[in-house]
């Protein structure tokens, strides 16, 4: 499969360049696509290494600080208007592949119209109707540019310019006076709003503000408004487009799942980014720190949002990371909203010297809602159903300052990356560290960034994307082992592993399916039940979901309601781990399947709460019952022992990070709950002898490598993904400890 890829794109590659150096050569004619900004058209969104989908090449307008934008010359596409008309007269011209203007039944979802902010609350008459505008009369004068076409995906920028340079504290009072009203139309007129936009100082001379058309969107009326009478405009007159389909020279469907119509909540670009002692940054600056040096810094709404939105602003889940070109960083951020410095605080610790782009995305409104309740349901505002890469899936979630350059600088003498002095291998699975390209993708491992086989592991091989990384997560005191299969013969044998029982849902079930494909075995289904001794580790590997909370269909949430604690205590004794010689044939009765009673005790127990399901279907009040529940039920047996003699070492698996939503109507699947439901479950299970694990910290700046946002490896010929590979090899040093094969 990814040869015909690789082959397809070579080919298309091939094709592309042919065709662009005849046309330059025989009519001196320059594609749309190939232009730079201000040659003047332009637009593609680059990448600048195969590595990383987060590089996206800037536009040439630094001043503004922009992303790269469609330029007002060029050619236009249909309207969907336009295509929809010519489809119902039996046009034989067919849309663009990539169009997908027919809104998704899930965009519906959430309330809009009734609940959107009006201005009107912001000032009384906006100065665009005074009698007297005459520029002569002004203290702050601009010229204003906006859009002459709107394309679905491609971003809309509208400026205001100043002649003359505008002092911070006049830029921080002019944010409250310049705004953009947009009203957007659609043939279904559920989804026809009006949003307000600041505008954001992007220089001293420059305001701006920005918006993504969507499937939501057919036409847009774009109003310049200021909301005081020192300030002129050079065009306050509205402008009226149509939303044109996707251009058909984007080389992909990007599938930008709608947004722009859910006026109830801000966008991403309504956010800033101001220092611990309030002061905002007006453009990217550049901060210089030391190594462990601590650098803090403030995710705040814009005045006018908060105004707008003064409840919704404090519901948002942010997420923020480093990115270089040789190292990827995770950074602190606190979900909860700060009300002293009105917004949310992230933390950069200094440590590997370089320099790295700041990324901050908002990927969640309404983050932390309840299931069963009347609050809001959690809307997904960053990456999205269909998990397909597109200018929305990073651009359009960033905050305004974001892609901010950091540089941390190390002390004289001192290497610029921190390893131990010392080459030791690491024995833990929750090591600190950061992600590293530094060794070529095609070197075998050494001390102090890996050891091991990173080849027949996975982790370098092949993501589930096609793309074959460099990148290895590398703890800053100690390093990775990477176990092929002769390994984990070895090491299994010298710790007396015989058994490995995994018990959860799809996420514990990476575990299974990592350890099929390293095997050679091509099952890439997704079971609900799986038992076999793998040839080449001689290890027996048993998987099942949690039944009767997992079933056929569409489960239905359950809220607080408890678990059924007899069957926790059932499953508990058909693998004899209370006590040995207590299973009896288990018969599944939604699933119709009958496992067969157990002589024999798992060696590792592997599980979770099904928390994907968890976080679907429970409460927070639910979820802490069966915590409960199963370590009561299970008594100190994983601390000293069971009846009979034996001991079963339990791991709780606290899932990664997740970056979006799997499946439709699932949306209570967020990070913000995943953070609560580990703080619930870590203490307890931990209390009861169970090692906990999560990955939260090597998965947090990886969201291209989640396939749908909550899944890392994924099933095509065999079961792929590059940093599930790895997140379950760190395991693999923890459950082997000291051994290497």
């Amino acid at each position: 499969y990814f040869l015909l890829m690789k082959l397809r794109a070579a080919f298309l590659f091939v094709t592309v360049t042919v065709v662009v150096l005849l046309g330059v050569y025989q009519f001196e004619y320059i594609p749309d696509f190939l232009m730079l900004r201000g040659a003047p058209k332009v637009v593609v969104h680059v990448y600048e290494t195969e590595s990383s989908f987060t590089s996206l090449m800037q536009s040439s307008d630094t001043a503004d600080g922009g992303v790269m934008e469609l330029d007002s010359t060029s050619s236009p596409t249909p309207s969907k208007s336009e295509t929809r008309s010519s489809s119902t007269t039996g046009s034989d011209t067919p849309s663009p592949s990539c169009s997908h203007s027919e809104v998704p039944e899930s965009a519906t979802s959430s309330p809009t119209s009734s609940i959107t902010p009006s201005i009107s609350e912001l000032a009384a008459t906006p100065v665009n109707n005074a009698e007297d505008s005459s520029e002569g009369n002004k203290k702050y004068s601009f010229d204003v540019s906006l859009p002459t076409q709107l394309e679905e995906c491609i971003i809309a920028v509208i400026r205001f310019r100043s002649e003359s340079d505008i002092s911070y504290n006049d830029r921080v009072m002019l944010l409250e006076k310049l705004m953009v009203n947009i009203t957007c139309t659609h043939e279904n007129s559920e989804f026809d709003f009006t949003r307000t936009l600041p505008m954001i100082s992007a220089s001293s001379t420059t305001f701006k503000t920005s918006f993504y058309p969507d499937a939501s969107t057919e036409q847009c009326t774009i109003t310049p408004v200021a909301l005081d009478d020192s300030i002129f405009l050079s065009d306050t007159a509205s402008v009226t487009l149509p939303v044109n389909e996707l251009p058909a020279r984007k080389m992909k469907c990007y599938q930008c799942d709608p947004l722009i119509h859910q006026s109830h909540i801000p966008i991403a670009n309504n956010f800033l980014l101001q220092d611990d002692n309030g002061t905002l940054f007006m453009e990217k600056e550049s901060p210089v720190i030391q190594r462990d040096e601590t650098l803090v810094l403030w995710i705040v709404p814009h005045p006018l949002t908060r105004k707008l939105y003064p409840d919704v602003v404090k519901t948002c889940l942010f997420n923020a990371w480093l990115e270089g070109k040789q190292v990827r960083q995770g950074v602190q951020y606190d979900e909860e909203y700060n009300a002293e410095h009105g917004g949310y605080k992230i933390t950069i610790v200094g440590r590997d010297a370089t320099t790295m782009t700041l990324y901050i995305t908002l990927n969640w409104v309404f983050a932390f809602s309840e299931v069963e309740s009347a609050e809001p349901k959690p809307l997904l505002t960053s990456y999205f159903l269909r998990h397909d890469f597109s200018p929305c899936d990073l651009e359009r979630s960033e905050i305004s300052t974001s892609r901010m350059k950091v540089t941390i600088q190390a002390p004289e003498g001192e290497n610029d990356f921190i390893f131990p002095e010392e080459p030791r291998k690491c024995t833990s699975a929750s090591e600190e560290g950061r992600w590293l390209n530094v060794i070529p993708r095609t070197d075998d491992c050494y001390p102090p960034y890996c050891s091991g086989d990173r080849f027949s592991t996975y982790i370098s091989t092949m993501s589930w994307q096609g793309v074959e990384y460099p990148w290895l997560w590398v703890p800053y005191d100690c390093h990775y082992h990477y176990y092929n299969t002769s390994d984990f013969k070895t090491c299994a044998k010298e710790k007396n592993i015989n058994w490995i029982h995994i018990m959860g849902d799809s996420l514990p079930r990476e575990l299974a399916a990592y350890l099929l494909s390293q095997n050679d075995i091509g099952d890439t289904s997704k079971f609900e039940d799986f038992d076999m001794t793998l040839e080449k580790s001689g290890v027996r590997v048993t998987f099942l979901i949690w039944p009767y909370f997992m079933t056929i269909g569409s489960p239905e949430p359950i809220g607080d309601t408890e678990r059924d604690p007899e069957f926790i205590r059932t499953i508990l004794d058909h693998y004899n781990l209370r006590k040995n010689g207590t299973s009896e044939d288990l018969y599944i009765e939604n699933f119709r399947f009958t496992k067969e009673k157990e002589t024999e005790t798992p060696d590792i127990f592997f599980f979770n709460a099904a928390n994907a399901y968890s976080l679907y279907l429970q409460t927070k009040v639910g979820f802490r019952l069966f915590v409960e529940d199963f370590c009561e039920s299970a008594g100190d047996v994983f601390i000293n022992g069971r009846e009979g003699g034996g001991k079963t070492t339990a791991y709780w698996y606290g899932t990664p990070y997740i970056h979006g939503t799997a499946h439709a109507g699932s949306e209570h699947i967020t990070q913000g709950r995943n953070v609560q439901f580990a703080q619930i479950a870590k203490p307890i299970v931990e209390s009861a002898g169970i090692r906990y694990w999560d990955n939260f910290d090597c998965t947090q700046m990886r969201y291209e490598e989640s396939w749908d946002g909550l899944h890392y490896l994924r099933g095509s010929l065999m079961w792929n993904g590059h940093v599930a590979s790895s997140y379950i090899q760190h395991w693999f040093n923890e459950i082997f400890g000291d051994c290497t094969g």
